[in-house]
């Protein structure tokens, strides 16, 4: 799963931006916790900038998607 801001991603007040990570963060959390997720980080200065992020998930495609239309970040369109 690989994690990109959309071009299209809002601009947000940086304490919002913040708040925003920490709950991507405790989604991923979560995940990880449940054993879904083997692997997950951030892309560190990645030739790409809309670059954010992946995760090797234990479940299929269909699946894995589900599990982050639900991480806060993507629904709030800062990352899809």
């Amino acid at each position: 799963m690989l994690l990109v801001r959309p071009t299209d991603a809002p601009d947000l007040p940086q304490d919002a931006a913040d708040r925003l990570q920490d709950a991507h963060l405790a989604h991923q959390a979560g995940l990880v916790e449940q054993g879904l997720v083997l692997a997950a980080g951030p892309f560190l200065d990645p030739d790409d900038a809309r670059l954010r992020g992946f995760a090797i998930l234990a479940v299929d495609p269909a699946a894995a998607r589900e599990l982050y239309r639900n991480d806060p970040a993507v629904r709030a369109g800062r990352l899809a």
